[in-house]
């Protein structure tokens, strides 16, 4: 299948589609619509990484990155942290992996890239989340052999 991704929302239907099309959207509409929840919370986690774009100066991406994890990433790590509690610390959503334990641990997985290795060091069952899924052995094969280029496509 070839697919032109330069627009980000074909990007979210065709995530959706396949999501749907691998049963990983939930297992009944009340699952898919916390699914879309996590979906639209990671893109408020992630839009304000925008303001890095077209700096060059490494002082004031210090700074930039600093007021980003103080306003935005912390307390967002602190919900997602609190969602995966209240669901039992296993997965976000139901009883099983979904598109929102795919696209959240990316979100981690590339936190650390950006932020450093410790960002995750006050938040245990996120840590914990991400070693789990890096055990499971349908994703471990993966996980080892994907790119690690941050993109913004």
């Amino acid at each position: 299948m070839h697919v032109d991704l330069d627009n980000y929302l074909f990007l979210n239907l065709m995530e959706k589609y396949l999501a749907k099309q691998f049963g990983l959207l939930g297992d009944d509409d009340f699952e898919a619509a916390q699914i879309d929840q996590f979906m639209l919370t990671l893109d408020d986690l992630t839009s304000p990484m925008s303001a890095l774009f077209g700096v060059t100066d490494e002082e004031k991406k210090r700074e930039i990155l600093e007021q980003i994890s103080k306003d935005h990433l912390i307390p967002g790590l602190k919900r997602l942290e609190g969602f995966l509690q209240k669901n039992g610390n296993k997965f976000f959503v139901g009883s099983r992996i979904s598109v929102a334990d795919f696209a959240i641990y990316q979100l981690l997985f590339y936190t650390k890239k950006i932020f450093g290795d410790s960002t995750l060091d006050s938040f245990k069952d996120l840590e914990l989340f991400m070693i789990r899924v890096n055990k499971d052995e349908k994703l471990k094969t993966y996980l080892l052999t994907r790119s690690e280029i941050l993109s913004s496509q």
